[in-house]
């Protein structure tokens, strides 16, 4: 069995570092991203191993497509303004979902 991870902040300095170390140890990964296209050379060069799942850290919808069936959820979000509420707000979407039955 292939085993999976899912990564929020991919197109962030410190996502960013953690997608390339997966790419290059081969490690399947589900990217949540806004922008399909920030990471396009990514999925470009490793077809077979990163997905792009579009959405919002806040899309609970597009968070259950994320982590539905990975092993490991890695969330790497930052806020370049700062702005907790946008982190709080983040946080509370992707513990709802993790709860939820319907994974």
């Amino acid at each position: 069995m292939t085993k999976t991870i899912a990564l929020l902040g991919a197109t962030g300095k410190v996502g960013g570092w953690i997608l390339d170390e997966a790419m290059r140890k081969k490690i399947k990964t589900r990217a949540l991203v806004r922008k399909p296209d920030a990471i396009g050379e990514y999925i470009k060069d490793n077809p077979e191993l990163l997905v792009a799942v579009k959405g919002s850290s806040t899309d609970k919808q597009a968070l259950k497509e994320l982590i539905n069936g990975v092993v490991v959820v890695i969330c790497a979000l930052g806020s370049p303004n700062h702005s907790t509420l946008v982190m709080k707000s983040s946080a509370e979407a992707l513990v709802s979902v993790l709860e939820s039955d319907d994974l």
